[in-house]
């Protein structure tokens, strides 16, 4: 069975723990892992932004195989948005990695004295000074790390607005894969914790790999079959937008209206016709569904539809440009588009 990384950052103490083979069996992994740790491990009286308050970074039990769509990452923790538990999830390439130095889950628990980042290998972990990084926002982040530590390392961190506190706050992976819900950002800032530097080539094994590897060819046979997959695949959840539309669902002026006459300009086939210079995938995913958009000298994902949503019809701006560098900045500073962008809503209403 696997391991569970625990970290006590007020103690500066790091062990390893056995994953108990019942637990997995019981929960599998990712969120129901995480569901469980922090009903044992938080209350009503724990303080979300507390050193008491666990943060919780869990893969599941395919994470870091072949099967498509196994790159998923859950973070949780007790929620400073909703004092109740909360939890988010991002694709990318920071689960598979988690196994890839030799865990299952890595708990976060105290508060550091100063700040600072965790750097894993191979089953090994330090925790390392990250006074240059503080005030850094996150992809400046990961370029610090990664010119430092190599190319190779995969980086979660966060930006200004998780070392401010701030209750909207996200983790960001990848520079653009992002952890957004429930303000779990905050919880990281509020340990001290800048970022998690993974590096590893542990590998996962299956039990029956000639089973597993024909249940993969099923499973992409599959989805290579839907009728919705090449659509997904050219524009991912962008493609939403005209239909939700058409039949007065596409979130408008605060939610007063379903319908947006500019929403053709916030489309997935305006984005790519406009702005697309390439393509890229999550770990292990057949859609391979982000759009790279390049604006001036920058470049960056797309935006998602929910963000789509929230910084352009719910606003009444049918700007795209707009829209793709509002999200690149909250990718940046470490903020929910999702949240910051219905706050915006409502104070414009």
């Amino acid at each position: 069975m696997g391991k569970i990384l625990r970290v006590n950052l007020s103690a500066a103490r790091i062990s390893d723990q056995s994953l108990d083979k019942s637990l997995a069996r019981k929960y599998l992994g990712g969120i129901g892992f995480c569901i469980r740790w922090l009903y044992d491990m938080t209350g009503p009286k724990t303080d979300p932004l507390g050193p008491e308050n666990s943060l919780i970074f869990a893969t599941g039990p395919i994470s870091g195989t072949m099967w498509p769509g196994s790159g998923r990452l859950e973070v949780a923790g007790k929620s400073p948005q909703t004092g109740l538990i909360g939890y988010s999830n991002s694709g990318g390439h920071f689960a598979p990695y988690i196994k890839y130095a030799g865990y299952d889950a890595i708990i976060v628990e105290g508060r550091s004295s100063r700040p600072v980042y965790l750097y894993i290998e191979d089953g090994r972990a330090e925790i390392r000074d990250a006074s240059n990084l503080w005030g850094l926002d996150t992809w400046e982040t990961e370029d610090c790390l990664k010119e430092e530590l190599g190319e190779e390392v995969k980086v979660a961190c966060i930006g200004q607005a998780g070392e401010n506190l701030v209750k909207m706050a996200s983790i960001v992976t990848g520079k653009c894969r992002v952890a957004a819900r429930t303000g779990l950002g905050a919880v990281m800032g509020s340990k001290r914790l800048k970022a998690i530097v993974l590096r590893g080539k542990k590998g996962v094994k299956v039990a029956k790999p000639q089973l597993f590897t024909k249940l993969v060819e099923m499973g992409i046979e599959s989805i290579e079959k839907s009728p919705f997959s090449e659509h997904y695949m050219e524009f991912g959840t962008t493609l939403l937008v005209a239909p939700m539309n058409s039949i007065g669902r596409f979130p408008t002026k605060n939610h007063w209206s379903g319908v947006f006459s500019g929403a053709e300009m916030l489309s997935g086939e305006y984005l790519v016709e406009h702005y697309r210079v390439a393509k890229r995938a999550c770990f292990s995913c057949r859609f391979h569904c982000k759009n790279v958009l390049k604006l001036g000298n920058e470049v960056g994902d797309h935006p998602e539809y929910e963000t789509l949503c929230s910084f352009g019809s719910n606003l009444l701006i049918d700007d795209p440009e707009f829209v793709i560098k509002a999200n690149w900045l909250c990718d940046k500073y470490g903020i929910d588009t999702i949240s910051l962008g219905a706050t915006i809503a409502w104070a414009m209403e």
